[in-house]
């Protein structure tokens, strides 16, 4: 004989079916809040990947400008000198590193800057001062030339600029700079954050003659007032 204690009493099917619509629901409304952060979170990793990797093309960029304008420059008599070809067929290398640059809507700028240092030749990285000898834009409508006078030395994780230096750049022989800008725009946050301005710089010394030889820029209206014209390799 059962008692009243020992009968279990079963929940209604109706019941039952209620509770699971119940739980489906909480999940559904769980997903619906949490769906856009995480959307929102993935958007964001992949601008900033994409980012990363577009600051260091733009490194890779100035870097292969530098070393063919330094290539280029060399000749047979022991000089260096570019010419407006020369330079720009040098800065067409970053377009290899950097094909986003042949968009129509892409806004950058490739600039050649040749630095000249008036102190000894053992001059430290302290005692150097150095200043522009020439500078020529050459690529993007972003290029505008360093303008004429003495540069401040910054860290090298500064960023760039056209009135600064990096502390590492600093030396005794003179330094073809070469600067790269772009205006990176995130793929999915660009119309929140909108374009952000990058620059990288890369410098090089001239690869034939003493160690006080530059690279001459011939078009006399790019030339600073402190423009040493280089000298032969004999000299």
């Amino acid at each position: 004989m059962r008692t009243a204690a020992s009968i279990r009493l079963r929940p209604w099917p109706s019941l039952r079916r209620h509770q699971n619509s119940s739980r489906r629901g909480v999940a559904a409304l769980e997903f619906a809040l949490l769906s856009p952060m995480l959307i929102l979170m993935l958007m964001s990793m992949y601008d900033i990947a994409n980012g990363w990797l577009t600051w260091r093309r733009m490194a890779a960029a100035a870097g292969s400008v530098g070393q063919i304008a330094t290539m280029l420059a060399v000749n047979a008599d022991g000089t260096n000198s570019l010419t407006y070809d020369l330079a720009w067929r040098a800065s067409t290398a970053v377009y290899a590193s950097m094909p986003q640059l042949l968009m129509p809507s892409a806004r950058y700028g490739v600039t050649l800057t040749e630095m000249q240092f008036s102190a000894p030749a053992n001059c430290g990285k302290a005692s150097c001062v150095a200043s522009v000898a020439w500078s020529r834009p050459l690529l993007g409508t972003g290029a505008a030339p360093r303008p004429c006078g003495v540069l401040t030395a910054v860290a090298d994780s500064a960023p760039p600029g056209p009135a600064v230096l990096a502390q590492s750049a600093f030396q005794a022989a003179p330094v073809l700079v070469v600067d790269v800008t772009y205006a990176f725009k995130p793929l999915f946050l660009g119309g929140v954050v909108g374009a952000i301005q990058m620059a990288r710089s890369a410098y090089y010394p001239a690869r034939s003659g003493s160690l006080d030889q530059s690279i001459a820029y011939l078009d006399p209206f790019f030339q600073c007032p402190a423009y040493v014209p280089p000298k032969n390799k004999d000299d």
